[in-house]
């Protein structure tokens, strides 16, 4: 499979979130929802992504 690993950036450390993502969703409100393969769902509010490494599976936020 081709799960992701989700990060978030503060003060310039990357921090690993939930692997095994599996869908990245902007909501209408502006925010993002990552969905794992279990079905948990992860909120991403007051941050923006910052990039996406297809080859390592990797998904960064950082602060807003």
């Amino acid at each position: 499979m081709c799960e992701s690993k989700l990060f978030v950036r503060e003060n310039g450390d990357e921090r690993l979130v939930s692997d095994d993502i599996v869908s990245l969703v902007l909501t209408e409100e502006g925010y993002y929802k990552a969905y794992r393969m279990d079905g948990k769902v992860f909120e991403l509010k007051g941050y923006v992504l910052d990039h996406i490494d297809f080859l390592k599976h990797k998904i960064v936020f950082r602060r807003c």
